[in-house]
C-alpha cells in the first residue's frame, strides 16, 4: 500500500512519478525485507532533509505486509566515546530512513564503532535501513554505551 504523498515526497526531481516508473525503491525494499539493500530506498526518502521532529513525522512512508513500515523516523544520535560508564560526546536529533518491524529488540537502539568512538541511534523501536549499525540488544553495549542516546 503506497501512502499518500510518497510519489511527491520521494520524487524530488519532478520528472517522473512512482506510478509511471513502476514500484518505488521503498516498495521493493519492504516487499523483500531482509534480503534487499536499503540504500536506494533511503536515498528515495531523503530523510536527512527533514530537520525537526514535526517535518520528519510527516515525511513519506510505505506500509508493507505483516506490519512492516518503512519511512523517516525521528530519533536521537549520540556520537562520541564511552569510558568508565560515562558518555562523552554529543546527542543530536536526526531524521533517519528506518523500518518498523515490531521487533522489541529494536527498542534498545543500534550502534556502530567509529575510528575514534561510537555512534548510537535510538529511533523509538525502528531499525535503520542503511549504515553499519548493529542491534544493541543482547550485546555488552546494551546497558552501557547504547544508553548514551536514550531519551
Amino acid at each position: 500500500m503506497l501512502a499518500f504523498g510518497l510519489g511527491l515526497g520521494c520524487n524530488l526531481s519532478g520528472i517522473d512519478t512512482a506510478e509511471s516508473a513502476g514500484a518505488s525503491y521503498c516498495e521493493a525494499f519492504i516487499d523483500d525485507y531482509g534480503a534487499a539493500d536499503g540504500a536506494a530506498c533511503a536515498e528515495e526518502l531523503a530523510c536527512e532533509g527533514y530537520t525537526d521532529a514535526e517535518s520528519c513525522a510527516f515525511a513519506p512512508f510505505v506500509d508493507g505486509e505483516d506490519g512492516l513500515s518503512v519511512g523517516c523516523h525521528w530519533g536521537a544520535r549520540f556520537v562520541g566515546s564511552y569510558v568508565g560508564e560515562m558518555c562523552g560526546g554529543e546527542v543530536e536529533g536526526v531524521c533517519v530512513a528506518a523500518v518498523k518491524t515490531g521487533d522489541e529488540a529494536a527498542c534498545a537502539g543500534y550502534f556502530t564503532e567509529l575510528n575514534d568512538g561510537v555512534s548510537v541511534l535510538n529511533l523509538s523501536c525502528a531499525e535503520p535501513i542503511t549504515g553499519d549499525y548493529s542491534e544493541c540488544s543482547g550485546t555488552p553495549y546494551e546497558d552501557g554505551v547504547c544508553t548514551c542516546a536514550a531519551g
